[in-house]
Parts: structure tokens; sequence; C-alpha cells
């Protein structure tokens, strides 16, 4: 995971909880079935096993927090002027609160929380502390296991009173296979000492993170989540600080759901408006290029056991030192702009011709049978390698 540049900074997608000063989003979620992607899911729409969680998402009518204060927020008030509309849309859309060090919590915490109660807000919290976090790589660090758990505690503790959805540890389960056997197995326990804590407080929406469709087969995601104490919260999380496309994350988080009792799952949609870079690329999930903002957060999802579409990521925050961004946390003003702008260029309509053409030219069959293969995939999310 490209997260962090060190433990004393929130960094990667977001900043510390200590850091945060957040606005109540002016848009409300609303729960709605949508009968959208029927071909990509159409395999996968089984019915919740009767052990499965309530089919009524957390984030249903709640209003979500948008942080005046981010670096989104800082560049869209005095960055280059000609950049600053475009930084709005990512300044005033609703992110994630990444906790990345339990250092300062119980000071801070109180302020913004009050500030949740006060507004009737639904803050997204992350939990992004593990010991050997990322593996040595753009955001290595992490607490002690004794400093993690007493952390685990305090933050359970301060949201004692707080509606809240909580993400554990993006990758951490999903990259703990570069750990020695005996490190994974102490992974795997303090995750499950997290999901445990915290979903102990009905008022948390817990999801533990599981990476995303590309990088372990559902039957090993299952595993892994069973393993961490899946059974206890509310959910698992997917393509967090990915680029996948929804449609394919909602298919393969379907195939988990199905092996571990019918769980619910959130999609990180931030910055997956044009996909991945081909995975043949180096470093293909490192502050890509030519890829453009997702879905906006919301409820209205393609299926019920999707909670909700969220930005867990902040877009515009480096992935870490790779195609030109600085550390792990930093902005990013090139990328932001670029994510942004191909947004709307993807969002423009197509121009339809209102005369006819001189001359009729005739495809051939072989021609047309291509191009409605490419439209479908188009539709679906694919791209062409």
């Amino acid at each position: 995971m490209n997260n962090v540049t060190n433990v004393t900074n929130v960094t990667h997608v977001a900043y510390n909880l200590a850091d945060m000063s957040m606005l109540t989003a002016k848009v409300r979620l609303k729960w709605a079935p949508v009968l959208v992607l029927v071909a990509v899911l159409f395999g996968s729409l089984l019915a919740a096993p009767a052990s499965a969680a309530s089919t009524t998402s957390p984030f249903r009518d709640k209003l979500l927090y948008v942080d005046p204060f981010s670096q989104a927020a800082a560049w869209a008030k005095s960055g280059p002027t000609a950049n600053r509309a475009a930084i709005t849309e990512i300044a005033q859309t609703s992110q994630a609160i990444w906790v990345s060090d339990f250092g300062g919590l119980a000071g801070q915490a109180p302020t913004v929380l009050a500030d949740v109660a006060a507004k009737k807000s639904y803050p997204v919290i992350v939990v992004y502390a593990i010991p050997n976090r990322d593996c040595g790589h753009y955001s290595s660090g992490g607490a002690t296991p004794a400093q993690y758990r007493d952390g685990i505690r305090l933050l359970a503790k301060l949201l004692a009173n707080t509606d809240a959805a909580i993400v554990v540890e993006p990758d951490g389960l999903s990259a703990s296979s570069c750990l020695n056997a005996a490190a994974k197995k102490e992974r795997i326990e303090l995750i499950k000492f997290a999901a445990t804590e915290l979903a102990k407080n009905k008022r948390l929406a817990v999801y533990l993170d599981i990476g995303h469709n590309k990088w372990l087969t559902p039957q090993e995601a299952a595993d892994l989540l069973t393993s961490a104490g899946v059974d206890k919260v509310r959910g698992f999380s997917l393509n967090v600080s990915n680029f996948y496309y929804t449609a394919d994350e909602i298919e393969y988080g379907l195939k988990v759901s199905n092996l571990i009792g019918g769980k619910h799952f959130v999609i990180d949609t931030s910055r997956n408006g044009r996909g991945p870079l081909p995975v043949t690329e180096v470093e293909s999930w490192c502050n890509p290029h030519g890829r453009a903002l997702g879905q906006a957060p919301t409820a209205n999802t393609a299926h019920e056991r999707v909670d909700a579409y969220l930005w867990i990521k902040r877009p515009g925050e480096s992935d870490g030192t790779c195609r030109g961004g600085g550390h792990s946390g930093t902005w990013y003003d090139a990328r932001a702009i670029e994510m942004v702008t191909n947004r709307q260029l993807d969002s423009k309509p197509v121009a339809v011709a209102t005369t006819a053409p001189k001359k009729v030219t005739k495809l051939k069959l072989s021609s047309l049978s291509k191009w409605k293969v490419s439209a479908a995939a188009r539709q679906r999310g694919v791209t062409h390698r």
C-alpha cells in the first residue's frame, strides 16, 4: 500500500485525526435500489444466506463529513488561480479520515467528534497503523503491537457515543504474504483484535479491508477475512487507494461475500473513473497517469450487499515517490487536475449529427460486430490493452 511518509504525520490519502476539522456534506445520501451492471453481475446475484447482515445500509440517509482544512481545500483557496475550480470539486467531496498514528488522538479527537455530533454527521474513519505497515514500501511504519492494542482501545472509547464507519487496515490482510509466518500470525491477531474491540459498539459499521479483485482469489480473501474475525463486523472493503472498475469490484465482492455468509462491503471509487493502468506497467497503482475521479460517495449502489461507494483514498494526495509524486500523502497538483479534467471530459454528452450524411458507407459485418463488442466493453468498464 502506497500510503505514509512517517507515523508522526498522517499521510497517504489523508492525515491524522488530530489534524481534522470538518464540515457537513451538503448532499444527503439516499438509499434506492438500482438495476445496473446486469451483464456483469448476472452470475453473482445470489440471495444472501440467512446469517447475512441487515440489508439496510448504515449509510442510508446519512450526512458525510467534508474537511474544509484538507490539502485539497487549501489548494482550492491558494493554489494557481486557473486550477482552483477543478480542485474545489475534490475539496467539497466527502473523504475518509485516516488514522496512521495514535499519538495526539486523545487530545484532538473530542473536538472533531463534538463537531460530528453537532452536525449530526457520519464520518468514515480508516485505521492504518498496523506493525510493519506496507511491507517497508512507500508507506512503511506503524505502531508496535502493544501501541496498536492501546490505540484501538482508545479509538473505541472515543467513539463510544458516535455513529461512524470504520475501515480497518487497507492491504493489511491482502499484503500479509510479505511477512514471515510469525509476523503474519501476529498481524491477523491484531486485526482480529481491532475488529472485536470496535464491533462491541453497535453504532460502528466496521469493514476489514481485503485488497481488490486482482490480488487474491475469492477463496483466499474469504479465508483471510474469516481468520481476522469478519464474522464480528459489518463486512469488508475493496479497492482502497486503487483504480479498478466498480463493476469488477462488485462482481468479485459478491463472490467473496457468498463464501462468508453474505457479508456486505464498501468500494473505494475515488479514482477509478477510467480504471487502472495495465498491470504490465511498473507500479501501475502508484500515481498513474491518465486516470479520472470516480463515482461520488453514495449509498445508491448496484447491489444491496454493497453498502456504499466511498472516497476512502483522498484524490490528489500522492501515492509515493513515483511518476513525479512526492512522499506519500503530499499534494500532487498535476495529478489532481488531471483526474478532475478527465472526469469532466468523460461526462460530456456525445454530439449527435442533426443532418444526414451525404453518403452512407456500408459497414462490413465483422467491423460492426467489433464495434458492438467494444461498446459493450466500455459500458462495463473494460480497458483495451
